[in-house]
């Protein structure tokens, strides 16, 4: 929340209320969990997908990448 009738300090960052900043935190705190959550989902799928491709191709078959 800006505070009333200040907008922006003279160095241009913004003012917050003093009982902002906690509900600012808890905001940021869930974004951070929503993307772990996110990272592990993700990170699921290309192990998922890895085994799958190890399961259907051997070493030999897979064209190099390097």
């Amino acid at each position: 929340m800006i505070a009333e009738g200040e907008g922006q300090a003279a160095d241009g960052l913004l003012l917050i209320e003093e009982g902002a900043l906690p509900s600012v935190l808890r905001w940021m705190e869930r974004g951070e969990a929503r993307a772990k959550q996110d990272l592990e989902f993700r990170t699921e799928v290309l192990e998922q997908a890895r085994a799958e491709v190890d399961a259907r191709y051997s070493a030999d078959q897979l064209p190099s990448v390097l």
